[in-house]
């Protein structure tokens, strides 16, 4: 949950100085990025941190995600499994 949310804020973050208006960073490619680069943001050297903070913003950037133009429609869940032949709710009165 929190690496997520560091992601979503860099990816606000990047795409805000790196990317044109109405694009935006790819939230799989964040995560994965984050991921790679969290150890080395720690080093003893704040300034070392710093370069690799840019350098994380710009890999953030190199995958860019596109909204869809038009919303797409729902996808309702369908369950194409057979009943069940013994269950009492599927047998028909023999009236």
């Amino acid at each position: 949950m929190i690496m997520s949310v560091i992601a979503r804020t860099l990816m606000i973050l990047s795409a805000g100085q790196l990317l044109p208006e109405g694009q935006e960073c790819q939230f799989k490619n964040a995560i994965i990025t984050l991921a790679s680069e969290a150890a080395f943001l720690a080093p003893d050297e704040p300034q070392h941190a710093l370069t690799i903070f840019g350098d994380l913003l710009q890999e953030l950037s190199r995958v860019k995600y596109y909204r869809p133009k038009t919303p797409r429609h729902s996808q309702p869940r369908m369950n194409k499994h057979p009943l069940n032949t013994w269950s009492k709710r599927n047998r028909q009165n023999p009236t």
